[in-house]
C-alpha cells in the first residue's frame, strides 16, 4: 500500500513531494496500519479502479473519507484534504476502534434512464 500511495503523491502532487505532504502520508500510513486497515484501503482501491476501468462512473467522494490523503492518492476521492484544510481523525482516528467507512456515487454510464 506504501508504494501505490507514493506513486499517487506523485501524480497527485508532482514529483518532489513537500514535507507536509511527506509527514501527512506517513502518519496516515502508520494509522492505517497500527489498526489493521491496510487491507481495507486495498480493496476500497481496487473497486474503484476496476469501477473507472469499465467505464462506470465514480463519484468524487463523500463524507470523512475526503479527509484521508492516502485515499485521494490512491484516487478513492477527489477531494485534496490538504489543499482544503480536511481532517483525517474525522475518517479514522487512533483512539477510536472502529471500521473506517466510505461512500461511494457509482454510476451506469450505460443504463438507461
Amino acid at each position: 500500500m506504501r508504494e501505490l500511495t507514493y506513486q499517487g503523491a506523485q501524480d497527485r502532487y508532482g514529483a518532489g513531494l513537500n514535507s507536509e505532504v511527506r509527514e501527512r502520508l506517513e502518519y496516515e500510513l502508520s494509522v492505517v496500519a497500527d489498526m489493521g486497515f491496510s487491507d481495507y484501503f486495498l480493496v476500497v482501491w481496487d473497486l474503484i479502479r476496476h469501477a473507472r476501468e469499465q467505464g462506470i462512473r465514480v463519484g468524487p467522494g463523500r463524507g470523512s473519507a475526503a479527509g484521508c490523503c492516502i485515499a485521494y492518492c490512491l484516487r478513492i476521492v477527489d477531494l485534496d484534504p490538504i489543499r482544503y484544510g480536511l481532517i483525517f481523525e474525522r475518517f479514522l482516528n487512533p483512539g477510536r476502534k472502529q471500521m473506517p467507512t466510505s461512500t461511494w456515487t457509482l454510476t451506469n454510464a450505460t443504463a438507461a434512464t
